[in-house]
């Protein structure tokens, strides 16, 4: 193996990346000096430098062995013993003419190397023998920055009191000193040495960081509160204009946020570019432009934007604006939408942040999760209330945009949810339903397991398991023979729309455990055999697919929203949930209905869009029913081939459906009604027929006369 070449160290890598505990085994070094770069003598001094065997160095040095040969990396015995804490060997070393400063390809020394692994006596006798003090390796480190670095208090101690002048504020080629070191690798002790020691608090790197930043960015909460009560300032500002509360929220840090908040940090400080040291609130900067208030970039947006609920709660709990905006004008909940960070969403939601917000591309929250076929984020926004008639810059309302990218199961959930808020019109707020909101629940259900639930409940997800589940839903409805005939097939074949999947597991990428509707449609049905359309038979007996909820009914599903809980949910960090309120969010699904209730309904519909109904005439029938022009063309937008049509139809009746059972009408009867209209007479009365006769088998089917 070629010698490795001396010089500069890759791009991107530190010191840390190449320096290993010099107290690996003989045979791991031996691994990197192929080549024959050290004789058998010079490989037997450093292996006994490093094990401490004074008698075979001595004995190696009477038989004049080269004393400074380095191995493959140019690491001498000199190093291996002062990196092993061997003085004896150290001073050994040194009187046989030993290179005492000379460096290894990382520009370490042996002194650097004694104080890198906290050998005190070590560091002493190297620096009693020569060593020069001041040293520093190729990143700039000196010997103060690898003892902070690594916890060295004696080490510290030794540098600071016993050696003459030592710049306690040195810093490295990044322009760190020991402190922001210790307080980057969370070493309390060294931090706590060095303030007594008169350290700078505020010193400052190259890149404007503070010892507060370091220690808000990589989490250590005991070290940050020792530098704040130091007399630290906790909204200094780094070159991107970032504050600690900003390090602390994009890295997820609840505790570290606590601290910061707690000590005044500016809250809605927004992280536009601006000189180091300027005030949070300050709009123009000298020698630069004024700042555009419309460029921040608040703590909050950056927990949202990297998923983080609990310290986007606690930030709202300390006033962040919910509606600031970004230099693209995007809030804290076009960010988490545009992610699929389902539990942050949810969190602003109740907040109170606007849903209808629009970004400089006029696109609201709804637009972002529609374009990217997050299925979850979407309806929840839907229950919100999210509009539904706002254009983006290109003309696209949402439904649009989900339309465009052949995202089907949002198409159909905005189709429904617009029927359904048309037939809202009018109710009073008082009468409608929403559901229970626990301020704590959403952080119950971080920690479940989504996959639990997943396969259930996803829209689409899987398109042979959804054309194997319509077909045996028909095998069990009683399937005609020739029945579901489409291009040459037995089953329906609609195209699956993709399902963002996180990077996380706090994200939702599909229906899980925590958020599905608290409600499943159950409604009346009516036996309506030798009766007329406008009488109302008795109720049947038992859960009927269509009959009115009780008021005792609750949803048996364990995590579903809305639910009554019984006994108190704990988070992960100990926090107990507080009294329900009301959620923004209304007590309504407009996902797939897959429910076994509709089982017998749906494959009626099937059948009936798949066998039955002409081309054009499930549009004819959507026109009846009220369905706009753009939720047709929404709806055709699917195209699967010169049968898409059938698919289409289906999906249209599966629509209708849904508002059929939200208004408790008896569905058979609607599509009787509208088949008659369309003159499909005959087709209405088979229905009928086939109705009545599987309704006289079971009191749970539907029948009409």
């Amino acid at each position: 193996m070629p010698r490795a070449d001396k010089g500069a160290l890759p791009a991107g890598k530190k010191i840390s990346d190449f320096i290993t505990r010099i107290t690996v085994n003989l045979d791991d070094d031996e691994q990197e000096d192929t080549g024959d770069v050290l004789t058998r003598q010079e490989k037997e001094l450093h292996q006994a430098a490093r094990k401490n065997d004074i008698k075979r160095v001595q004995a190696l040095l009477s038989s004049g062995v080269n004393v400074n040969a380095g191995n493959q990396v140019d690491r001498t015995a000199l190093h291996w013993a002062a990196g092993n804490g061997n003085t004896e060997i150290v001073k050994m070393l040194s009187s046989h003419d030993a290179n005492i400063d000379g460096e290894d390809k990382y520009g370490m020394t042996a002194l650097l190397w004694a104080a890198w692994f906290g050998y005190r006596n070590t560091v002493g006798a190297l620096v009693f023998s020569g060593a020069n003090a001041t040293c520093e390796n190729k990143q700039g480190l000196n010997i103060l920055h690898c003892a902070a670095q690594n916890g060295h208090v004696d080490v510290i101690q030794f540098i600071l009191e016993d050696l003459e002048s030592f710049d306690l504020n040195g810093k490295d080629k990044n322009g760190k000193t020991a402190f922001h070191i210790g307080a980057e690798h969370g070493k309390l002790e060294p931090v706590e040495y060095l303030i007594g020691a008169g350290c700078d608090v505020n010193a400052r790197s190259k890149d404007g960081s503070t010892a507060v930043h370091y220690a808000s960015k990589n989490g250590h909460p005991e070290v940050l509160t020792k530098i704040i009560q130091a007399g630290a300032e906790v909204n200094e500002r780094d070159k991107d204009g970032k504050t600690p509360l900003h390090l602390s929220a994009e890295e997820g840090w609840i505790d570290i946020a606590e601290i910061l908040l707690d000590n005044n940090a500016d809250v809605n400080a927004d992280a536009h570019k601006c000189t180091p040291g300027a005030h949070p609130k300050r709009e123009f900067v000298k020698g630069q432009k004024p700042v555009d208030v419309k460029k921040e970039v608040s703590p909050l947006h950056m927990a949202a934007q990297n998923g983080h609920p609990r310290v986007s709660k606690i930030l709202i709990d300390y006033g962040a604006d919910v509606d600031s905006m970004n230099h693209h004008h995007m809030t804290a909940l076009h960010l988490a939408a545009q992610s699929n960070w389902y539990d942050v969403c949810r969190l602003l939601i109740e907040s109170g942040c606007d849903i209808n917000a629009l970004n400089a591309r006029t696109q609201t929250p709804i637009h972002l999760a529609s374009e990217n076929g997050l299925n979850d984020v979407c309806e929840m926004l839907l229950k919100a209330g999210a509009k539904m008639d706002v254009a983006d810059k290109q003309g696209k309302n949402p439904l649009g945009v989900a339309a465009r990218g052949e995202h089907i199961a949002i198409v159909d959930m905005m189709i429904k949810a617009e029927r359904y808020y048309e037939m809202r019109k009018g109710v009073p707020e008082d009468q409608e339903e929403y559901e229970e909101f626990y301020e704590d629940e959403l952080f119950a259900y971080l920690e479940e397991d989504e996959d639990e639930y997943s396969d259930e409940y996803s829209d689409y997800e899987d398109d042979d398991e959804f054309e194997d589940e319509l077909v045996d839903e028909l095998d069990k409805g009683g399937k005609a023979e020739g029945d579901h005939v489409v291009d040459g097939k037995d089953k329906l074949t609609p195209n699956s729309p993709d399902r963002k999947e996180s990077e996380t597991g706090s994200s939702r990428a599909s229906d899980t455990s925590g958020y599905r509707s608290a409600t499943r449609l159950r409604r009346r049905s009516h036996n309506l055999d030798g009766e007329d359309f406008d009488e109302e038979s008795a109720d049947l007996n038992g859960h009927d697919p269509y009959s009115a909820p009780s008021d005792d009914f609750k949803d048996e599903d364990e995590f579903s929203e809305g639910e009554e809980f019984s006994g108190t949910y704990v988070s992960e960090d100990s926090v107990t949930i507080k009294a329900p309120q009301k959620s923004r969010l209304r007590k309504v699904s407009f996902r797939q209905d897959r429910s076994s209730e509709t089982q017998h309904i749906r494959n009626i519909c099937f059948k009936l869009a798949t066998k039955y109904l002409k081309s054009n005439e499930w549009k004819r029938l959507a026109r009846i029913w009220k369905f706009s022009e753009g939720h047709i063309k929404a709806i055709e937008h699917q195209y699967a081939g010169t049968n898409s049509y059938r698919e289409h139809g289906y999906r249209m009746l599966l629509i209708w459906l849904h508002g059929e059972c939200i208004a408790r009408n008896n569905p058979i009867k609607g599509i009787y009604e509208a088949l008659l209209t369309i003159d499909r007479r005959k087709l209405a009365d088979d229905i009928r027929r086939k109705a009545n006769a599987e309704a006289s088998q079971s009191p749970r089917k539907c029948a009409v006369s």
